[in-house]
């Protein structure tokens, strides 16, 4: 199965990439934070700790992420593959995601990081709290505690994919269809495919 994952600060537009891929591509995607989100929506246990962890602009313990990610995994093995965004977000994560992905005689077959400057992420995130009602993308504080979080665990992150050959940089702070041009690009590269014929 193809896996790939779309990383990048919030605000950098992973969710809005991956959507596309979904509908281009063909593969499963997979949100860490639309999980909890829905969890928090249905007021479950796991709900209830993410909502004070993600109020606070912090994430969740890297177990239940994994968890989590494992579920839906096994919910969709017979996928033609998934993309993930917001996961894996620590090195833990990702030593634990190649584990999982072993287990299905996989692994990461494309790491793509989204780049935009901070100033840009800001205007999105404080747009997008308007009418996601999330705290953690109107207060200034939190926002800024997300990308200190965001870009001291990534350095490490991406060491470990650039070691593994997977590891690519596409420019966010363009139009979207734009963006998905150059994801495309790197995908091609990457799996050895031409858009359209996956």
């Amino acid at each position: 199965m193809i896996v790939v994952v779309i990383s990048g600060a919030p605000g950098s537009g992973k969710t809005t990439q991956a959507e596309k891929l979904v509908k281009e591509l063909g593969l499963y995607h997979v949100s860490t934070g639309i999980l909890l989100r829905n969890e928090i929506s249905a007021d479950t246990p796991l709900g209830r700790l993410a909502k004070e962890l993600i109020s606070d602009g912090n994430f969740i313990p890297d177990e239940l992420a994994c968890e989590m990610v494992l579920n839906v995994i096994l919910a969709n093995s017979d996928s033609k593959g998934f993309v993930f965004d917001g996961f894996p977000r620590t090195l833990a994560q990702c030593n634990e995601f190649y584990k999982i992905l072993a287990d299905f005689d996989s692994e990461v077959d494309s790491f793509i990081e989204l780049e935009v400057p901070e100033s840009e992420l800001v205007r999105r995130l404080q747009k997008r709290s308007k009418v996601s009602e999330r705290s953690d993308d109107s207060d200034i504080n939190i926002i800024k505690h997300r990308f200190t979080l965001y870009n001291d665990l990534s350095v490490s992150i991406n060491e470990l994919f650039i070691l593994n050959g997977v590891y690519d940089r596409a420019n966010g702070n363009m139009p979207i269809d734009e963006v998905f041009t150059e994801v495309v690009s790197i995908l091609e590269d990457k799996l050895k495919f031409e858009y359209g014929n996956i």
